[in-house]
């Protein structure tokens, strides 16, 4: 006799889906744009408090606050805005799955990524004032903390992917992940900009 399914259950033949999907049919895209919308509420609420605290000074920054060169952090500005064009690269050539062009993007990409981290190592050194020295060192160094926390994070993801790219195998059900390792990157080089311009320009 032959084996039947049995009463009230269905059997489905999966065998011939695709082993990953780009976009919103990967569970992963979900959780990364869930990621992106928790840690951009995070620098809704920096900069709400930022304005909050400028609104009940009547000069700000301080009187003796002494920034970082304005000519060191504009370097990393431009590190940032430098390592998106290799990752663009890589998340077009990731749909065809051209590995070469992946390779060379990611690699150019975490070579940015690594100056921004430099630059930005300078000029945490070079900031003349503390956490706690007053409300406006508060807010900054928290601003400053916690994009760094991403800088150095994502910097490390970007490491990581370009030596499994080079080590290989690679295979195409990387692919998905190559795309979504590009956006959270692009996340973390948009959200310093506009604090960046609030930090250095924004005095009365």
């Amino acid at each position: 006799m032959s084996e039947t399914a049995p009463v009230g259950r269905r059997f489905v033949d999966v065998s011939e889906l695709p082993m990953f999907a780009f976009g919103p049919r990967d569970p992963i895209w979900w959780g990364l744009w869930l990621l992106l919308a928790i840690e951009s509420t995070m620098f809704v609420l920096l900069a709400s408090s930022y304005f909050y605290l400028r609104g009940n000074e009547s000069t700000w920054p301080p009187p003796g606050v002494h920034q970082a060169p304005l000519w060191l952090t504009a370097l990393t500005v431009v590190a940032l805005l430098l390592s998106v064009i290799p990752t663009w690269w890589a998340f077009r050539a990731a749909i065809q799955f051209r590995l070469r062009p992946i390779q060379i993007g990611f690699l150019l990409g975490t070579l940015a990524s690594a100056a921004a981290c430099v630059t930005r190592a300078y000029e945490l050194a070079t900031i003349g004032y503390n956490w706690n020295s007053h409300a406006y060192g508060s807010i900054v160094w928290a601003i400053y903390f916690m994009h760094t926390f991403h800088l150095t994070s994502g910097t490390v993801e970007n490491a990581v992917m370009t030596v499994l790219l080079f080590k290989g195998p690679v295979e195409k059900k990387l692919m998905p992940d190559i795309r979504l390792s590009c956006i959270y990157w692009w996340f973390v080089v948009v959200s310093w900009i506009p604090f960046w311009i609030v930090i250095m320009f924004d005095k009365s």
